[in-house]
This record gives C-alpha cells, structure tokens and sequence, in this order.
C-alpha cells in the first residue's frame, strides 16, 4: 500500500509545481535542454560530412604521431544525443525523489545534467571537425 501512495505522490502536479517554482533548477533544466537540441542542430546541419556516399565510417580520435586510430559506423553518431537524453532524464527523475529532502543534491544534479549536455555538444562538434578534413 506504501507503494501506491509513493507512486501517487512522485507523479502528483502539486510536487509538479513546487519542483519547477525553484529558480536555479528550472534555469539548469532549460540550459540541459537547450544543449540537447542544439546537439541535434548539429548533427542535421552536419549531416553531409558524417554520411558521405561512399564512407560509411567516421573518424573517432585523432593523434598528430598515429593519425586516426578509432573508426566507428556513421550512425553511432547518434548514441551520444541519446545519451544525453538519457542523462537529463535519470538526473531529473532522482533531483524530483530528493527535492524535498534534500535540495542541494537535486541542484547538483541538474547542473551536471546540464555540463553533461555541453560536453556532449563539444564531442560532437569535434567528431564533425575531424571528419572533414
């Protein structure tokens, strides 16, 4: 029974509400979010580099005495948006389960979440640089 009112509480607009009145997480959500579309901004308008006719795999790393040494399909590209999605989505449902009890920790995460999200964007944009020249 403990289970059901857990359950009913977790998904309860009124905790709904006061979770996104705080300041500092709405705006460390938002910026997560912005760094997600922005990463799939990316890859559309990049689209051209990372599936040429002909390539079918990208190049990972780089370095100046081996030259390429990691190679991976095209469309892995697309493993790191999703793991980004996963991200902001574990990270928002834990800061939720400890907003209460405790804030820092929700802040903290969604502020990683958020780091997360532009690190991904730099990875990302790395990749397409490497793969044009």
């Amino acid at each position: 029974m403990q289970n059901i009112y857990f359950m009913h509480t977790f998904f309860d607009t009124v905790y709904e509400k006061i979770f996104f009145r705080d300041l500092s997480l709405v705006i460390a959500s938002a910026i997560a979010v912005i760094g997600q579309i922005a990463m799939a901004i990316l890859i559309i308008w990049n689209g051209d580099v990372l599936y040429r006719s002909g390539n079918e795999f990208l190049y990972l790393h780089y370095k100046i005495f081996m030259g390429v040494d990691y190679f991976a399909r095209w469309y892995t590209i697309f493993l790191l948006p999703l793991s980004g999605t996963v991200c902001i989505g574990v990270n928002y449902i834990l800061a939720r389960a400890l907003f209460f009890s405790h804030k820092s920790t929700a802040h903290l995460l969604m502020a990683c979440a958020a780091t997360f999200q532009y690190l991904l964007l730099l990875a990302i944009y790395l990749v397409i640089q490497i793969n044009i020249f």
